[in-house]
């Protein structure tokens, strides 16, 4: 090999460089694949049937809209989700049109601007969509056997802090401020002790789900973070400790437009309390449905105004 073909340590370290960025492209790539594909064959549920007329009695029903902004239960969940939706089509003999939000700051005036029937949302969302008057919430999810969730501040199992204050100083993660399960509960834990965050902690990285967040904290890359009970599913939870905790709030809970016609509401609500949860996997943890309860929606109000995301009147 000549000395003009003899790799420089540029460029020995570029080709490793691009092999890592290939191979997290990779990564992505397959993450991607795998949410999209639960969500994909439910674009049009179920799929029209050739009939000997030649034109499905299922194509002259107008397709329910259904959007998908948050689902409990973490990523374990999304395929399971995905089989509720399959579900309602087939109990309704109706087609569904799937829409799945990933941009939860924006999810909320979506579902209000666009011709959404039925959608899935957090607390947040539905308290800004029922005080719009674009939205009515039907039903709350069972997890875990609960209708409700908290939100929790957690450290390591073996971090000596026992309660906010003792984070003082410290760096602190919390999901995006439309969540409710994040900063939201992090202002108001603070506000409640008499603390401001920005001059309490020396850092609070918001923006992230809760699921990286909490590899954050086992990684040692922040000391505490905000979680609740719903996301944390498939999580050993005996390797946090919690130093903070809220009052209940239900469930996210799956909300149709106002616009509704009442003999439809009825029976997409009646098919959700009725839905067997053993139609799903032996590991999942959605048990069911209940009726919508407003009280149990009342803390999240608190929550909501604290988190200062918003303007409510």
């Amino acid at each position: 090999m000549t000395p003009e073909q003899t790799p420089t340590p540029d460029s020995r370290t570029l080709r490793t460089s691009s092999k890592w960025l290939i191979g997290a492209l990779l990564v992505t790539a397959v993450s991607v694949g795998l949410l999209f594909g639960a969500f994909v064959g439910l674009y049009r549920i179920p799929l029209a049937t050739e009939a000997t007329s030649g034109v499905s009695e299922l194509d002259s029903v107008q397709p329910l809209v259904v959007a998908v902004a948050r689902t409990p239960g973490g990523p374990g969940e999304w395929a399971n989700w995905a089989r509720i939706i399959k579900y309602l089509s087939e109990e309704l003999s109706r087609p569904v049109t799937v829409r799945y939000l990933t941009k939860e700051e924006e999810a909320t005036q979506t579902i209000i601007d666009e011709d959404i029937d039925v959608a899935f949302v957090c607390a947040h969302q539905y308290l800004d969509l029922r005080d719009s008057g674009a939205m009515e919430g039907i039903v709350t999810p069972i997890v875990n056997g609960e209708s409700t969730n908290e939100m929790m501040i957690i450290v390591d199992s073996a971090d000596s802090a026992e309660s906010l204050e003792d984070l003082k100083g410290d760096e602190v993660a919390a999901s995006d401020k439309s969540s409710l399960g994040g900063y939201a509960y992090l202002q108001y834990a603070c506000e409640e002790k008499g603390l401001v965050p920005a001059d309490f902690f020396s850092e609070v990285r918001l923006g992230e789900t809760q699921e990286s967040n909490m590899r954050d904290l086992m990684d040692g890359y922040v000391r505490a973070t905000v979680v609740n009970t719903a996301q944390t599913s498939d999580w050993d939870m005996s390797q946090f400790k919690i130093i903070e905790q809220s009052e209940p709030i239900g469930c996210p809970p799956i909300v149709v437009s106002i616009d509704m016609d009442e003999d439809l509401k009825e029976r997409i609500t009646e098919v959700f309390v009725e839905f067997d949860p053993d139609l799903l996997p032996a590991d999942s943890h959605v048990d069911g449905f209940i009726p919508l309860d407003e009280t149990d929606y009342v803390y999240a109000e608190i929550l909501r105004d604290a988190c200062g995301h918003h303007v409510h009147d």
